[in-house]
């Protein structure tokens, strides 16, 4: 099991360094001023793992003095108060204050670096073997133990806050990250009570040291996968959306011509494209009929998504014929970006060539039979 532990420990530190540089080359467009807390504090708790290897002196050329703990603690306990400040400016929209982040670092690390000389000498091996005796370490545990309940308690928070918004089908990242913060937090609540004085077992401690090593694998490994799988499914569901928008932008445009701005810059092409659908949208409402729904649902009955769309062009035939409906119908969906890119998906379908030709081969008159229920409104589909 030991040698497991010491072949998965730094595959995963690998994993999780590779990860954050990998996200963070590919939101570089996209990136907002908390993400440097998450970016700082990953890494450091990366370090902070690595530091547990024994290979770690012998890179650095040096014998084992029992700094190299100290220097270990010194870095999960920055990394975890990083990612406790990240998390809820996140959730909350915020900026992260640097300064205070600092600040709270320094006193951290102060507290750490202050015990540890005071309760000295210390031998070259794990202090948690040492802490029987020395009370005047209950600073220094306090501070450690506690930065990484902090960090975790405020993660699994702003997971379990932010599940409802979350549709299902990405819900399993969240929730394997929250079990991973979870395994984090026995993790530190285990290791406490065994630095605790009162700790006279050193029969079962070999073992109990096993699992603790293994705990702290897998509750990592655990939060790799869920966020980089949430992350991951979230940002290929915003590129196919993009794709689908941008499919249905180009339609609009070649619709409305007149409605296109100026060549943007690649900072605002995205804003561009979406007051550009804004505007198109606007002017094809004031030429649009209730009635027209009803003929939909019975001409093209397969797609709500496909309905809209085909509610587009027979606006447009409207607007070229500059008639306008008394009572032009007020199309909420076209506020949501998820039911835009919907519809934008059947610009590339085969069927919708077929159902846009039955829609306007005839000439757009409205049926009165098909106006019987004009309040009833479409089946809903992404905001609708």
């Amino acid at each position: 099991m030991e040698d497991v532990i010491a072949a998965l420990d730094p595959l995963v530190g690998v994993v999780l360094i590779v990860g954050v540089l990998t996200w963070v080359a590919v939101r570089r467009r996209y990136l907002i001023q908390p993400d440097g807390a998450l970016v700082a504090g990953v890494v450091l708790v990366v370090l902070a793992a690595e530091m547990r290897r024994p290979y770690v002196p012998e890179l650095l050329g040096v014998e084992r003095t029992g700094v190299e703990e100290l220097v270990k603690h010194v870095l999960l306990v920055a990394g975890c108060l990083c990612l406790a400040t990240y998390v809820p400016a996140l959730n909350r929209g915020r900026r992260v204050d640097y300064v205070r982040l600092a600040i709270t670092v320094v006193v951290g690390v102060a507290v750490l670096v202050v015990c540890f000389w005071l309760n000295g000498p210390w031998e070259p091996i794990d202090l948690t073997l040492q802490a029987g005796g020395r009370w005047g370490m209950i600073p220094y545990w306090t501070v450690l133990y506690g930065s990484v309940v902090l960090a975790a308690a405020r993660f699994v928070h702003a997971c379990l806050r932010g599940r409802r918004y979350v549709p299902r089908r990405r819900r399993w990242g969240a929730d394997t990250a929250i079990v991973g913060a979870c395994l984090a937090v026995l993790w530190a609540l285990l290791s406490a009570l065994q630095v605790n004085s009162s700790w006279t077992l050193p029969a079962v401690t070999p073992e109990f040291d096993a699992a603790l090593d293994l705990l702290v694998v897998f509750s990592t490994g655990l939060v790799v996968v869920g966020i980089g799988g949430h992350l991951a499914h979230g940002a290929l569901e915003r590129r196919a959306n993009r794709t689908q928008l941008a499919r249905f932008h180009g339609r609009l445009m070649e619709l409305v011509p007149e409605a296109r701005l100026a060549a943007p810059g690649t900072r605002v092409a995205d804003y561009h494209r979406d007051v550009e659908i804004s505007d198109v949208l606007s002017s094809l409402r004031r030429h649009s009929s209730r009635a027209d729904r009803h003929s939909l649902r019975r001409v093209a009955p397969w797609s709500v998504s496909a309905r809209r769309m085909l509610r587009v062009e027979l606006a447009a035939d409207r607007r070229m014929e500059d008639l306008v409906p008394g009572d032009p119908e007020r199309w909420r969906w076209a506020a949501n970006d998820r039911a835009l890119a919907k519809a934008g998906r059947y610009l590339g379908s085969a069927r919708y060539p077929q159902a846009l030709e039955r829609v306007l081969a005839p000439a757009p008159d409205l049926d009165p039979e098909l106006g019987s229920d004009p309040d009833r409104s479409p089946p809903s589909d992404g905001g609708a």
